[in-house]
Parts: structure tokens; sequence; C-alpha cells
């Protein structure tokens, strides 16, 4: 494991971008040696008694070893396999364990998009150790987020903060199929019926309190477990498999926007023409338009 360490003075077209980084490095800290090292510029150094506060965000992936993170709230033990996420303002401190030690690869970085992009992870996970295990994918993602900006590649900013996106991405949907997971063979099983009743019936009015019952549950757990699945409620789940095909009947029929809008279930011109504009962001008529020009 080859150990560096480099600090990155991002320019204003980078902050501008919204997802800058500041920092990235890879140490093997072997058993019993000091910690924090020192040559850090000061605002990345802190003793353990004091702790610190970054300014920006932080990814820490422990690949080996393990050691102890506490913020204001808790102490959390880290182990081979963990991502530290340390969010911006937040007091904290950590260390490997003297008798094991730890390898740490770690990406700090800010902005806007980053912002955002940790408050989305923050919808799944309510701690700060992230235990993802030993993924090769991530570390590789790692690996090339290291790799560009150490080689200071074209536009390396813009293109490494694309690969430390695509690390919360894969945090976010590793934690999404836990869930999937959780919800069992049986319950998977009567999402997908269900899916599969909607899509048949798309055009009808669906009475979910009583597709609920008929499945001997609640409508509350049938709706959280359905969103769970597939993202949406089962409305809105019908909802949109109801504007993908008015897209459909727009661009390959000969239709009017009327006879789509009751064709699939819509009680006026109207309401389909306001919630298709809702969703698409492009009126029925527009995109009839639009088809009109191009043949």
């Amino acid at each position: 494991m080859k150990s560096f360490t480099k600090y990155i003075n991002a320019n204003e077209e980078s902050k501008n971008w919204g997802f800058y980084i500041n920092v990235i490095g890879r140490n093997e800290i072997a058993p019993n040696n000091k910690y924090p090292q020192s040559g850090h510029p000061n605002k990345y150094l802190f003793r353990w008694e004091y702790g610190r506060v970054h300014e920006d965000f932080h990814l820490i992936y422990i690949t080996k070893g393990g050691g102890v993170y506490e913020n204001e709230s808790k102490s959390y033990n880290v182990i081979e396999g963990d991502i530290i996420l340390i969010k911006s303002g937040e007091w904290h401190r950590y260390k490997p364990n003297l008798e094991t030690g730890w390898h740490e690869n770690y990406i700090g970085f800010n902005g806007d998009i980053a912002q955002h992009f940790v408050s989305k992870i923050g919808n799944y996970i309510k701690n700060p150790i992230i235990s993802l295990g030993k993924n090769e994918e991530i570390l590789g993602l790692f690996d090339k987020v290291f790799e560009i900006v150490d080689n200071e590649m074209p536009c390396y900013q813009l293109t490494a903060s694309s690969f430390v996106i695509e690390i919360m991405s894969k945090i976010i949907s590793n934690f999404k199929q836990r869930d999937y997971d959780l919800l069992g063979d049986k319950t998977a099983e009567m999402i997908n019926e269900v899916r599969f009743i909607i899509r048949d019936g798309v055009e009808q009015e669906f009475d979910f309190i009583e597709i609920a019952k008929d499945y001997n549950i609640t409508y509350s757990y049938f709706r959280k477990v359905f969103k769970r699945h597939t993202g949406f409620s089962p409305l809105q789940y019908q909802i949109n498999l109801r504007i993908n095909l008015a897209k459909d009947l727009l661009k390959g029929s000969n239709k009017s926007v009327k006879e789509i809008a009751y064709t699939l279930g819509f009680k006026s011109t109207h309401y389909f023409s306001r919630i298709f504009k809702q969703k698409t962001d492009i009126s029925p008529s527009e995109v009839r338009k639009i088809v009109t020009v191009e043949v």
C-alpha cells in the first residue's frame, strides 16, 4: 500500500460547479504508531484531547484494522470495511487501535452538490459509520479519484468529483438493497403481484386500502413497503405508468389528447394535461406539436 496525501486549492470554477475536492490520501498506520501523523496543514491537524471541526465533508474508508470514531453524540467502534462519514461543521475525533493500526483511504470535499448528496445518505444512514465490508467496487472508485487528482488530469476536479458522487450513490444503493432484502420473499412477491395488477389495469381506479386487506396487512404498511421497493406510493406508481403510456400514444397514434386522457382513466382533459406537465415539464399538446414537426 503506497501512502500519500495531496491537498488541493480549488479554484472558483470548481467551486461554482458545486462539488470540489480539497484533500485525498491513503495511509497505512502500523500498530503502536502515533496518530494523527505530523506534516498536515493546521486545519487538518488535531489533538485527540481537543478533536476538531472540518469545514468540508470527509469519507474515510478503513480497509484493514480498526479503531474508534467520536462525535458530540456518541463513540463508535470502527472495523475493517467501515466508511466514516464526517459532516461539515461536526466536531469529531478518530484514531486506530494501538494493537491493530489501520489502513485508511480518505477524500475531503465540499460544495452545494456535495451537501445534497450527503443529506441524501442521511436519509438512509443515521450514524456516521457506514458498514459496507470490503467492497472492491467502492475501493476501485477511491483508486480512480486518487489517480485522477494525483496526476492532475485535465478537468480533474470535475472528473474526480463525479466518481465521489458515484461512491455516495453506491453507498445509498447498498442500503436500499438491504431494505429490499429485509422485505423477505413473501413481501417482495406481494409487491410484484400488485405492480402487475396495476400495470394490467392501468386505466382503472384501484382501492389500495382494499388491496392491502386482501393481503392481510394494513394500508400504512403496504404503502410503506411498496414505496421502499419501487420508490413511489401505489397511486404515484400508477400515475407514472399512465404518463409513460400517454407519451407513447401522443407520439405513435392519431388519438386526440382528450381520447388519450379518457383511455388512460383520467377524469378530465384538464386534469390529465396538468399532471402530464407536472411530470414531464411539457404539455401533451406540445409533445404532439413536436412529433408533427419531426414528421
